[in-house]
């Protein structure tokens, strides 16, 4: 065993991260708190797949090429990750999702940005010009998307009827609240830094949303209630199984998702089995709560029992900030390292509540 291999193989697992990052989450890494792609938005062309698919190759064949019995225990694993990280994400992009995954959520290519983008903070002004990049970059990518799915329609990857609605009527939510708009990001209540910084960077952000973002917006979701629709899958066939290999698709996906050779039919199965299992813990819990132990009772109570209801989101919003306080009051006697921020609850943007 020698540390050379172990450098090498150290040194390839680094290159798979910094590979990733910047090509297909920049804005995860910028929400892990790795800055260095604060202006990059991901690149979802076919092109820019093909392009990341093979800088993966590339990694794994390097990496392949070091013989584990030249690695000792620990490099042995950082091997054996690397790999499965690069195999799963390749399986992800044979999956072809983005071509007909549409959902008014985070789960969606297009809309999955504005979630993360309204969760971005800016504390600082050297984020700034990183936000506006990226608020310039949202029209093309939108197209993109847009382009993306006509493809899949036409190859017979046609996204879910209902959901392409839902994500319609998000958007339609969206535009309708300039004012709301989760991208529209307010400074900090003490911002670092020139505070003329702050206001240029306001006036720049608002043209940015007025005159191009919400125009792509509109743009993506007319392309969705029009002829998107028109070819979407009705609801009696929303699994991946009605799409051209999408039997393939769907053990990608579990690849990717799990990181295991399970297969869809026995996941399947184990999840029936875990409801079959709950259904008696539903009766145990149940009887001792409430003196009831049928199941379905029992669920009726959870969802309509005025008394195990919050009141309204203001309740729900304070409850969460209380027990955050809790937490945070308890976190010295349990974490040596603790963060130099405090967590903020905010409620979720009315765009996206519905979901």
């Amino acid at each position: 065993m020698t540390t050379d291999t172990g450098a090498r193989i150290t040194r390839l697992a680094d290159e798979l991260l910094w590979t990733m990052l910047p090509l297909a989450y920049p804005v995860e890494a910028t929400l892990l708190g790795i800055r260095e792609w604060d202006d990059r938005l991901p690149d979802r062309t076919e092109e820019g797949d093909a392009a990341y698919a093979a800088a993966l190759r590339r990694i794994a064949d390097h990496t392949r090429r070091i013989d584990p019995d030249t690695l000792t225990g620990q490099d042995q694993i950082t091997r054996a990750v690397t790999l499965s990280v690069i195999d799963t994400e390749l399986d992800r992009l044979s999956a072809r999702a983005v071509e007909y995954t549409v959902a008014p959520s985070f789960l969606s290519p297009a809309t999955e940005l504005l979630s993360q983008l309204a969760q971005v903070a800016l504390t600082d002004t050297a984020h700034l010009d990183g936000y506006l990049a990226r608020l310039a970059g949202l029209p093309r990518l939108l197209d993109v998307v847009t382009r993306r799915h006509r493809d899949g329609i036409a190859a017979g990857r046609a996204p879910v009827l209902r959901l392409v609605k839902a994500t319609v009527d998000q958007l339609d939510r969206l535009l309708a609240d300039p004012a709301a708009d989760p991208l529209r990001r307010p400074p900090p209540a003490e911002p670092a830094g020139a505070p003329r910084r702050w206001q240029d960077f306001r006036a720049a952000q608002d043209r940015l949303l007025e005159e191009e973002v919400r125009p792509a917006l509109r743009r993506y979701r007319d392309a969705l209630a029009g002829g998107i629709a028109e070819q979407a899958r009705p609801d009696d066939r929303p699994g991946l199984c009605w799409l051209p290999d999408g039997e393939a698709y769907y053990a990608a996906l579990v690849r990717f998702h799990t990181t295991t050779d399970r297969t869809p039919e026995d996941l399947h199965r184990t999840g029936l089995d875990l409801i079959a299992a709950l259904e008696a813990e539903y009766a145990e819990v149940g009887s001792r709560a409430f003196g009831v132990s049928d199941p379905a009772e029992v669920r009726r109570r959870l969802r309509d029992d005025p008394t195990l209801l919050w009141r309204d989101g203001d309740e729900l919003i304070a409850h969460a900030r209380a027990t955050i306080a809790r937490a945070e009051e308890a976190a010295p006697a349990w974490f040596g390292r603790l963060p130099s921020r405090r967590c903020e609850v905010r409620e979720i943007p009315a765009a996206e509540a519905p979901s």
